[in-house]
């Protein structure tokens, strides 16, 4: 289930389904990291014991990007750098030596390195045409973007966001509150100040309308983050870059969920449950935010 949502809007029109999707992804799978690779990026099944990569519910096509990689911390690299270099009595005040010993020390660790596996799942919103990436960031996201870009031969998006300011928007919502009943705003609001030499804060166990948090916005404060409840069916936190974070189907929700004995039932239901509820609240946010005023 995702934790994090990052979103992109398709440029073109979508229209690929399974089935073709299933064909031209199935040339990049997941396959080991080579000796001297650092990292290994491919498709996995899109859901725990199944074996197709790409899976089709409703309107909405799931996948899951898995990414091996090698374990070798920079600290351990750059102390097997420094112990080479006083070993050899060799010079590495300058970056191209260091570089070049650096390189030469990869690849004599990476072949008895470590690996670890990972895995970043996504699905296609047909309906919005959009690409819901669970990312915190996009550097992470590329991972997906660039693997599908690959398997597709072109992937045209961009970022999907408001017309207005996020930071603007949550800054009106903690002044004149949100008039909403879908959404409530829970006790968890990071603010900062606008001043060059200005802090910020994480306010926690305080509503938004207490006299703390308003005494702060009323200044130069403005609202970085909010943690939000939507429709008592899904939580998330809320910041400026418009990515969803802390992502959490409610109690009320999950009661749909449990309801499968099949653990393979049970992780799809799962899956588009929590797609239903993005797809609800990412509109309703876009519109929200981008009218805010």
């Amino acid at each position: 289930m995702l934790k994090n949502a990052l979103v992109y809007k398709f440029e073109v029109p979508f229209t690929e389904n399974d089935l073709t999707l299933e064909e031209k992804f199935k040339e990049y799978t997941l396959r080991p990291c080579l000796i001297l690779e650092m990292q290994s990026v491919g498709f996995l099944p899109a859901f725990p014991r199944g074996r197709n990569l790409v899976v089709q519910l409703e309107k909405f096509i799931f996948l899951n990007i898995g990414i091996e990689e090698k374990i070798l911390p920079k600290a351990a690299l750059n102390n097997a750098v420094e112990r080479k270099a006083e070993q050899n009595n060799i010079d590495i005040t300058t970056k191209s030596r260091r570089k070049e010993l650096e390189e030469s020390l990869l690849a004599e660790l990476l072949p008895h390195a470590l690996t670890q596996r990972k895995n970043i799942r996504a699905f296609i919103d047909l309906e919005k045409q959009w690409l819901v990436i669970d990312a915190g960031t996009a550097n992470k996201a590329s991972l997906v973007t660039s693997l599908m870009r690959k398997a597709l031969g072109t992937l045209s998006i961009v970022v999907e966001a408001p017309t207005q300011s996020v930071q603007y928007a949550m800054t009106y919502w903690a002044k004149f509150g949100l008039k909403e009943n879908d959404f409530e705003i829970l006790e968890d609001i990071e603010i900062k100040s606008l001043k060059d030499d200005g802090g910020q804060a994480r306010l926690k166990g305080l509503p938004i309308t207490a006299h703390e948090v308003q005494q702060h916005i009323e200044g130069d404060w403005q609202v970085t983050k909010l943690l939000i409840e939507y429709k008592e069916r899904l939580q998330f936190s809320l910041g400026n870059d418009f990515i969803l974070k802390r992502l959490k189907l409610t109690d009320l929700a999950n009661e749909e969920i449990d309801g499968d004995d099949d653990p393979f039932l049970q992780a799809q239901t799962a899956a588009l449950i929590m797609a239903h509820e993005l797809r609800s609240v990412l509109t309703r946010l876009l519109n929200l935010i981008s009218n805010a005023d």
